[in-house]
């Protein structure tokens, strides 16, 4: 995930940067109380500056 540090898109990567990506995922916890199975939906919003450097913005959220 480092690549993406780049603000380019990600190209092949896992949680490309590139504007406008959605992508549902499954988020599971392995442990002796573990909760339940998710699924999730990352989606990729416009670049904004932060401290002075442009950034993609991630929005990770339960489906």
């Amino acid at each position: 995930m480092l690549t993406s540090c780049s603000g380019q898109g990600g190209g092949e990567g896992w949680f490309p940067l590139i504007e406008g990506e959605r992508m549902v995922y499954a988020v599971t916890v392995e442990s002796d109380e573990a909760p339940p199975p998710e699924t999730w939906t990352l989606t990729v919003t416009a670049p904004q500056t932060v401290a002075g450097q442009r950034t993609q913005v991630r929005h990770h959220r339960p489906a």
